[in-house]
């Protein structure tokens, strides 16, 4: 059975692997020229540099499995080096062969917020994001796509009645009920019409007086949620800030040098 390498260990290889794979071909290397992945593997299958595979003498099919943009420039590369027995991988294989992913956006207004979010981070296992101004943990929530697909956070959400929604939706998350601001203080949140989180700001210049509703909140800064909550030099991949109208005031209690 003939055997092959793939040069490119990349997400496009990682599906032309597993293509490979199903279809009951066995593959052995992958090459890359990026030194930092060299002695690691994917699947159980080692990536090492080009060099290498050269001065093994390694007698196994190439495919090229990368983007578009680099797949001439690593054909030369493969001749140069001596290695003829080579091609680009037919991508249209891969796109009959796997299955798409279906999602559900949950974000405001139908506006893919969260599938944008999604795409970007899909290949990191545990994404972890704040999420200030939550809101409900379903619906027009920027973070459900993401903690649905194994991600984490922490919440802060000032309206009591949709904080105390989270424990149950969201077990993993640290739910803060609060607002955010540039100092610690107490503020009046105002509510226009229902309490369902739409409307909401500590900003009073942004409310029509009409239908209102009002409570008082603790405010914090984000600088001090992340002291208390951050632990084990935990990296945030993404800040979501959507409180109407004192974005400012969130930024500026931040501390972005820590």
């Amino acid at each position: 059975m003939e055997s092959f390498a793939l040069f490119g260990a990349g997400k496009i290889g990682k599906q032309v692997l597993n293509y490979l794979k199903a279809h009951g071909r066995d593959v052995c290397y992958f090459i890359d020229n990026n030194s930092d992945k060299w002695g690691t593997n994917i699947d159980g299958v080692p990536v090492i540099g080009i060099d290498e595979f050269v001065s093994k003498g390694y007698e196994y099919y190439v495919y090229v499995a990368c983007g578009a943009k680099n797949q001439t420039a690593i054909m030369n590369q493969l001749h140069e080096a001596g290695v003829n027995n080579c091609s680009i991988f037919d991508a249209t294989k891969l796109w009959k062969y796997n299955k798409r992913e279906t999602i559900v956006s949950y974000s405001h207004n139908d506006d893919m917020e969260d599938v944008i979010l999604y795409n970007v981070f899909h290949d990191i296992k545990a994404v972890f994001y704040i999420d200030i101004g939550a809101n409900d943990p379903w619906t027009s929530s920027v973070t459900k796509l993401i903690y649905d697909h194994g991600g984490s956070g922490i919440d802060i959400e000032p309206i009591p009645e949709l904080a105390e929604l989270y424990p149950i939706e969201r077990p993993r998350d640290i739910i803060v009920c609060a607002g955010v601001g540039k100092e610690e203080s107490q503020m009046t949140l105002y509510l226009q019409g229902m309490v369902s989180g739409e409307g909401s700001t500590l900003n009073r210049d942004n409310i029509d007086f009409k239908n209102i509703q009002s409570i008082n909140v603790s405010v914090y800064t984000l600088q001090n949620i992340c002291k208390k909550y951050i632990t084990n030099n935990q990296e945030i991949h993404f800040l979501k800030v959507d409180v109407e109208g004192v974005e400012k005031d969130v930024l500026l209690g931040a501390d972005f040098d820590s």
